[in-house]
């Protein structure tokens, strides 16, 4: 006897090819992703740790105390700092 009940999706093809590279990449079956992914965001709407608002909002007050910052200060400098985020960007997010 099992706990578990059999559910039918009907996804996107776009999702559905996300599906099967995750699944992929981690080595889980499509079940375990699909199972992962809807305890994630379940447990999300439960118990939200994170308000995307407040992020966003210290976020952007960070960059224009930066921006202000380098302009009045050392503006000189504000093509190293540029190269410098580039640099990091792709370092540490893959981002080019």
């Amino acid at each position: 006897m099992t706990d578990r009940k059999r559910a039918t999706l009907r996804l996107p093809l776009d999702c559905t090819r996300r599906l099967n590279e995750a699944a992929r990449v981690s080595g889980l079956s499509r079940n375990r992703v699909v199972q992962l992914a809807i305890d994630g965001y379940l447990d999300g709407i439960a118990n939200p740790s994170v308000n995307s608002l407040r992020i966003a909002q210290a976020s952007e007050y960070l960059l224009v105390v930066a921006d202000l910052a380098i302009t009045k200060l050392i503006p000189d400098q504000r093509e190293n700092i540029t190269a410098i985020f580039a640099q990091r960007l792709e370092q540490y997010h893959g981002v080019r």
